[in-house]
């Protein structure tokens, strides 16, 4: 019996230190590159490819072993450009600022990969009345592939993704969205 007891006791607590740890907390670096897009507009003018840096915190929940939901706290700064005809070419620089609330679920695959897909909240924080397009406060679409390794309680990634944001607009006009594609990297703790 002693024998018994003590394989099942060896048992249990083998599974409890190879089990997968069920939240993860990651900081997130990020480099873009962006554009505004315009849908069917016809206009004498356009917006240029610009770049954009993010930086952030995501909390990732496992709800088994090929499914997580993650959401976080995000900061981006992008660039864009654009340039406008009335017989001459005016060119324009600005900044589009938000800070993101994400909502993503993420599917693993062969171990080390996942895809993600959701939605994002957005607060444009430097708008004015005279800014490069419409306010892009909303909530915006992402997707991407990735892959993950953990070393024990380590976790890194990278993310390759899509974005566009101001889908739904809050201020009730979404006529030029700005888009995103890039890559985020991460470094995060497994508990």
């Amino acid at each position: 019996m002693k024998l018994k007891l003590t394989i099942l006791a060896l048992a249990l607590s083998s599974m409890q230190v190879y089990s997968q740890a069920k939240n993860n907390i990651s900081l997130v670096y990020g480099i873009t590159s962006n554009t505004i897009y315009m849908g069917r507009v016809m206009s004498d003018g356009g917006y240029d490819t610009g770049s954009g840096i993010i930086y952030g915190l995501n909390y990732s929940r496992n709800i088994n072993n090929y499914l997580s939901v993650e959401t976080g706290l995000h900061y981006s700064n992008d660039k864009v450009s654009g340039s406008s005809f009335s017989g001459a070419t005016y060119h324009f620089n600005g900044e589009i600022k938000m800070i993101s609330i994400p909502v993503i679920a993420k599917f693993s695959f062969f171990k080390y990969f996942y895809a993600d897909a959701g939605f994002n909240t957005d607060f444009q924080t430097n708008y004015t009345s005279n800014s490069i397009g419409t306010k892009q406060s909303g909530i915006g679409l992402e997707g991407g592939l990735g892959a993950a390794y953990s070393f024990g309680k380590i976790k890194l990634f990278i993310n390759p993704y899509f974005q566009e944001h101001n889908i739904i607009s809050y201020a009730g006009k979404n006529s030029n969205n700005l888009v995103d594609a890039g890559y985020k990297f991460g470094a995060g703790y497994n508990f």
